[in-house]
């Protein structure tokens, strides 16, 4: 019953004596020691992160405090063009030319070393100290040789049949764009001279093939011939226009009409007669007569290829307990490097928008003591 009161005698047995220790922590909401918004990331994450490029876009993401924006990053949600300044192993790559990192046209920043290569990565942004000349960094180190050999080969594939549909394509019925990216590598490093110098070297190769479904307006073959009646549906006898939703064409020179919207061929230019030849004849649609507002009647594919291929070489040497030094030489080509821009096959897309980035360093660093001194300054 709910409300019966019962009585339950229990006997307690003393138990063991336990003893434990509990140790906690969590992250600092707010960061005190530094008002710089940003991070790093180690090799073990960029190693084990699956990214479908293989370039710092990538990571830059992944940063609090960077957004994207091609190759010049945003800070603040705010579109500083040239706020940050990109260096590899304390050297500065840049393009000043467009106040941005080393970009490629249309896959960002896949001119610069490879995510495989790189030891640390570290963007600071948004009230960093006055040893950096620009509102945000991106600091970029790369791998170097150590005792004993070290390396790894890697292979990235996007394809067609791997590439799930998008989601306007499924909402239309269309079937998957063709598409094919290949990201391949090898780094490789060792002692060149054991406890004394090093080497590491990495080379990384892309072969992306992207496939454009162009969607357009053409005229038809008639009007190529300079018979433009197409633009009225039917004409008085003498050839003027009598449809009031048609459109009636006039000699520029004379301003008379040109009688059933045909032009003369000898009024039709050379340059006109060779430029035509580069449009494709409409192969499709229901707007097959051309007019300018019928609809889409040609629908084509383009295709495009961006290479590249790129290599880094880092040779450590100790000279002494208090002398290290090391070079760096890096090397990156695309070439050819096609991109769509709206048009078919025949003209209008970028034929060849490749690039060359190449770059050396040589650094020399001594320790002068192993101690922290103190050096007294005046400010005046």
């Amino acid at each position: 019953m709910s409300t019966q009161t019962v009585r339950v005698n229990a006997q307690l047995t003393v138990g063991e004596v336990q003893q434990s220790v509990s140790v906690s922590g969590e992250a600092p909401l707010v960061k005190t020691e530094s008002p710089t918004i940003g991070g790093t990331i180690d090799v073990q994450k960029m190693t084990n992160l699956p990214l479908a490029q293989q370039s710092i876009d990538m990571l830059m993401a992944l940063v609090p405090g960077a957004q994207l924006s091609g190759s010049s990053p945003q800070t603040g949600g705010a579109t500083h063009w040239g706020s940050f300044n990109f260096t590899i192993n304390g050297v500065a790559a840049n393009d000043f030319g467009n106040g941005a990192g080393a970009y490629s046209y249309g896959l960002g920043m896949v001119s610069l070393p490879p995510v495989q290569s790189m030891a640390e990565f570290k963007v600071e942004s948004y009230n960093t100290n006055a040893e950096y000349r620009n509102l945000g960094t991106i600091t970029m180190v790369t791998k170097s040789g150590t005792n004993g050999f070290h390396g790894d080969m890697y292979e990235y594939l996007q394809n067609t049949k791997l590439n799930a549909n998008s989601f306007t394509n499924n909402a239309f019925g269309r079937q998957r764009s063709p598409t094919v990216r290949n990201q391949f590598g090898v780094n490789v490093g060792g002692p060149i001279v054991k406890n004394k110098a090093f080497f590491f070297f990495d080379y990384a190769g892309m072969r992306n093939r992207m496939y454009s479904l162009p969607q357009l307006t053409y005229p038809s073959a008639a009007m190529r011939n300079g018979d433009f009646s197409a633009l009225c549906s039917s004409f008085s006898a003498s050839g003027i226009c009598a449809d009031p939703k048609g459109t009636q064409l006039y000699n520029p020179f004379t301003g008379n009409p040109f009688s059933n919207n045909q032009i003369p061929s000898g009024m039709i230019t050379s340059q006109a007669k060779t430029l035509i030849n580069y449009l494709p004849l409409p192969n499709g649609g229901s707007n097959l007569a051309g007019l300018p507002s019928g609809g889409v009647n040609y629908y084509g594919m383009v295709s495009t290829a961006q290479d590249m291929n790129a290599m880094d070489l880092r040779i450590d040497y100790q000279i002494s307990e208090k002398d290290q030094l090391y070079g760096v030489y890096t090397r990156n080509v695309g070439d050819p490097w096609q991109w769509y821009l709206g048009y078919p096959s025949t003209y209008g897309n970028a034929s060849n928008y490749g690039y060359k980035t190449f770059g050396y360093s040589l650094v020399e660093t001594h320790t002068f003591s192993p101690r922290a001194e103190r050096l007294p300054f005046l400010l005046v």
